[in-house]
Formats: C-alpha cells, sequence, structure tokens
C-alpha cells in the first residue's frame, strides 16, 4: 500500500494552525492568571473582565468558565456601586460612563452565560443620566450666554448636546451665541472672523436665522472688493467665493469674475536655447524640454496660472514685431498679454555610446559524467564523478549615458526684472555585463555553477556573468529620462515664483455694502 505525503503547502498551513492555536491558547491562559490575581485582590470586575476576555478567545477554557461564574455577581455589584457613588455626588457625566460600561459587562455576561442574577433596569438609568448630565452643561451654558462669555456658551451647548442629541433648544441657543459673537466682533472691526462667525450662525440656524446670511455675505463681498483694489486679487476670489455661499449669485457674480480674471497670471515658456547643437535620438532636446517644463507647469499649477500656449505666443511676437531669440537676450517689457516669461539655455550636453566591447576567456570547469565508486561496505556504487575542463566564453561590455546642464531663469514682462534662476542638471545612464558563447574543445555546451549535474560547471562569478543584463537601454529612453528630469526641476523653479500667494493683510476699516 503506497502511503501518500501531505503536499508540502498543507503541511506549512496545518503548522501555522498549530502554531496560531497554541498562541491563542497561551493568551487565554493569561489572561485567565491575571484575573485570578485581580479576585485575591478583591477587584472583582477587574477580574471578570479578564475571564470574559479569556473565553472570548478559548470558550472551552473551564477554569476560566468556573471562576466567572463564581466571580460574576460581585463584580456587577461593585461596577455598580461606583456609578451609584457618581450619581449621589451628581457628577452625572462619570455615572454615565459607569452605567454604560456596566451595561457592556452585563452583555458580556449573557453572551456567556454567566448572569444568573436580578439587575437593575442598566439602560434607564442610562437614559437618566444622560439627560442628567445634558440639563448640568445646558445650564451653564444659559449662565455663559447672560454673560456674553460666547465661546464657552457654545462649548457647554455642545456637551449637552453630545449627552442627548436633540436637547432642548441647545441648536438655536448656539446660533445665537454665535450671532451675538459675530455681532461684537463686527463692531471691533474684525471683519474676517465675524463674517466666518455669523457664517457659523448659519450653520446651526438654517439659511433663515436672523439676517446672518446677509451679515456673512456683506462682510465678504466687501473684503472681496477691497482686495481687488490692493491688487490681491487670489484673497478676493477666496473671500468673494464664500459670500457666494449667503448672497446672491446676481450681487456676487459680476465682481468674483473681475477678481479670477485679474488673479490670472498669464505664463508663456519660451523655447530653450542649446548653442552645444547636439542632440539625441533624432529629439531637438531644448525644444522637448521647453515643451515638458510648459506640460509639468499646467500641471502642477494651481487654477490661477493660466499657460499661454506657443502659438499664441508667436501670434503675440509677431503681432509685437518681437521674436523668441530676441526675448532671450534682450528686454521683455514689450510683451503684451504675458506676466512671467520662462526661458533656458542647454550650456552642456555630453551622450556617450561607446556600444559592446567583446572580450575572449577562459576558465576552469568541471564537465559531469556518470560513475561507480566503492563504498564503506566494499560494494560498488554509482554516483556523479566530473573531469576538469577548460571552458571558453565571450564576456561582454557595454554602457550609454547621457548628461546635459542648463539653466533656467523667470523673468517679471512688467518691470523686466529676474525674479529667479535655477541651475538645471540631469544624467541617465545604463549598463550591461553578461557572457555568452560558452565552449568546450570547440563545441558549445551550457553551463551551471561548479558541480552542476545540468551542464558544464564553472566559478560562480563565471556562472553569474552568463545569467547577467544584455542589453541597454536604447537612446530614446535615455533622453527620455533626462528631459522629464529636467522639466521637472525647472517647473518647480517657476512655480515658486509665479505661482505664489502674495500676502494680504484685512483692512482696519470697511465699506459694507447692503446685500439681500
Amino acid at each position: 500500500m503506497q502511503i501518500r505525503r501531505p503536499a508540502r503547502a498543507t503541511c506549512a498551513l496545518l503548522t501555522l494552525l498549530l502554531l496560531a492555536l497554541q498562541l491563542s491558547g497561551c493568551a487565554a491562559l493569561k489572561l485567565y492568571q491575571e484575573g485570578v490575581k485581580l479576585e485575591e485582590a478583591g477587584r472583582y470586575y477587574g477580574a471578570a473582565k479578564r475571564y470574559v476576555a479569556a473565553l472570548d478567545i478559548n470558550p472551552d477554557h473551564k477554569k476560566a468558565r468556573e471562576a466567572l461564574l463564581l466571580v460574576a455577581e460581585r463584580a456587577y455589584e461593585e461596577k455598580l456601586g461606583l456609578a451609584v457613588d457618581e450619581e449621589q455626588n451628581e457628577a452625572f457625566a462619570g455615572a454615565l460612563d459607569e452605567y454604560q460600561e456596566l451595561d457592556e459587562f452585563l452583555r458580556d455576561l449573557g453572551r456567556h452565560d454567566a448572569a444568573d442574577f436580578s439587575v437593575v433596569n442598566v439602560g434607564e438609568k442610562i437614559e437618566e443620566m444622560a439627560n442628567a448630565a445634558a440639563e448640568e452643561r445646558y445650564r451653564a451654558a444659559e449662565n455663559y450666554l447672560g454673560q456674553g462669555k460666547w465661546e464657552q456658551a457654545i462649548g457647554a451647548y455642545g456637551a449637552a448636546l453630545s449627552f442627548k442629541r436633540g436637547y432642548k433648544d441647545c441648536e438655536a441657543k448656539i446660533a445665537l451665541a454665535y450671532y451675538s459673537w459675530g455681532d461684537e466682533l463686527e463692531g471691533a472691526k474684525y471683519w474676517r472672523h465675524a463674517a466666518q462667525t455669523f457664517g457659523k450662525a448659519v450653520d446651526h440656524g438654517g439659511q433663515g436665522y436672523k439676517d446672518a446670511s446677509s451679515r456673512a455675505g456683506s462682510l465678504y463681498l466687501a473684503l472681496g472688493r477691497y482686495f481687488i483694489g490692493a491688487d490681491r486679487c487670489r484673497q478676493a476670489v477666496s473671500d468673494l467665493r464664500q459670500a457666494r455661499k449667503y448672497v446672491s449669485d446676481g450681487q456676487v457674480g459680476e465682481v468674483l469674475a473681475e477678481a479670477e480674471e485679474c488673479a490670472v497670471t498669464p505664463v508663456a515658456v519660451l523655447p530653450f536655447e542649446n548653442p552645444t547643437g547636439t542632440n539625441v535620438a533624432g529629439m531637438a532636446l531644448a525644444d522637448t524640454v521647453s515643451d515638458a517644463t510648459a506640460s509639468v507647469v499646467r500641471q502642477d499649477a494651481s487654477e490661477f496660472v493660466r499657460m499661454v500656449e506657443r502659438s499664441a505666443l508667436d501670434q503675440i511676437l509677431s503681432e509685437q514685431g518681437l521674436s523668441a531669440a530676441g526675448l532671450a537676450t534682450g528686454s521683455t517689457s514689450k510683451v503684451r498679454g504675458v506676466r512671467y516669461l520662462v526661458l533656458g539655455k542647454l550650456t552642456q550636453v555630453r551622450f556617450d555610446h561607446p556600444g559592446f566591447s567583446s572580450q575572449g576567456k577562459r576558465a576552469a570547469g568541471s564537465n559531469p559524467y556518470r560513475c561507480q565508486k566503492q563504498g564503506y561496505d566494499g560494494k560498488p556504487y554509482e554516483t556523479w564523478c566530473w573531469n576538469q575542463v577548460s571552458v571558453d566564453y565571450q564576456e561582454h561590455t557595454g554602457r550609454i549615458g547621457l548628461r546635459v546642464v542648463g539653466s533656467v531663469r523667470v523673468v517679471d514682462v512688467k518691470t523686466g526684472e529676474q525674479l529667479a534662476t535655477a541651475s538645471l542638471e540631469a544624467v541617465s545612464e545604463d549598463s550591461a555585463h553578461f557572457a555568452d558563447s560558452f565552449s568546450v574543445g570547440g563545441m558549445g555546451v551550457a553551463v551551471g555553477r561548479w558541480e552542476n549535474t545540468s551542464g558544464v560547471g564553472v566559478p560562480d562569478d563565471v556562472y553569474a556573468l552568463s545569467q547577467g543584463k544584455s542589453n541597454l537601454k536604447d537612446e530614446g529612453q535615455i533622453a527620455s529620462d533626462v528631459v522629464t528630469t529636467l522639466s521637472e526641476d525647472a517647473a518647480r523653479a517657476v512655480l515658486k515664483v509665479v505661482d505664489v500667494e502674495r500676502e494680504a493683510r484685512d483692512p482696519s476699516d470697511l465699506v459694507l455694502v447692503a446685500v439681500q
């Protein structure tokens, strides 16, 4: 009869299952032992929780079950005593926590059939404590509201709601506190804080709460108009978009459109220069890098950066009698329709592609064959033997590399000022080193590791060469890698200048506008 051994994967799975069972058994035993120590110390609730945890891991743990049945009622009484003490001391939040934990404990006991004693109606006590805790916080909130302590009142009303959802008129009172606070802030000329606070009154009291919506909208609208006049149009856009939440588009739309147009920054990337004249893989490197830079800037920029397309830039320059080559070396202040010009130059392009070099080599090898040997008992047995042979082979080495150095600069068309310049450098390289054409005595052979029975054995370093990398990246991939690095670095330098939020401080005085 043939006995089938389990597959290796099945054995591994069984081993893991046995290990898991062993670990769970150890964990349950540890929890049980902790429970015994707590019970001996008179801490019955803690002991019972450990016994429950042990049974959750191992429901067949007899000692844990027996211990839980013996200690369950005393643990219940201990926890109930803590809850009652908190309740009698009018610490209702603490009492609520204790009763909630007691309720969870009773569910644990029920799950393990260990709750065979009478208990109070914990659900009623939880409801009672939640109401009491909510009322306690509500009274404190009313006191704060009467004193004009708006932030403390809001916090206390919120706490009451955390104990009892929808408790009394807490939401309405929170709206009132925010509204009163906003009124106070506006009077103190904290315009933005006031607008935000009126907005929170709307959040809690609804869109029709008093005139909170119109007051928030009026403040945001006034701030937006102020920042348009101060040439801080991005901030104006942000404020006017907030205003649109509270007032009609008819009152905000036109001003917002003006702010959005004002906030747009037109950026043009001129074709990069390449005085070296060197290109790779038929790729015009300078044009490719400049186009890729424009693409990355467009992708990574905020909504306020508008890239001027090459065709549009050519038309602008043609209409103004200018040329890209002239702009690269001369004044840019005449270019209309563009705020920032990006100019670049490739100052060094070094392409190294010597191809592969080959060299014939020889190594000592071992050729396997079947042979007979005599064992310690004098009996012959068949095994493998090896003859030393000389193995000839070809060793090949190849490499390819491209290094490009350049720079990028950003010019403010309005002022002609060069705002930033950054050096660029990118290198992409690849190499290959391998061996092939293995032969012994002029006959081609397959090779393996030394004393390998599947082929002629060779030293480890020679075998590693037989498995070595035998191909190089093509010129196009090498050039593409360099273009990616250069364009990403150039775009990062450009965005630091053209896509920035200029500091915008709120005004000390503000002309408010009536809104509906």
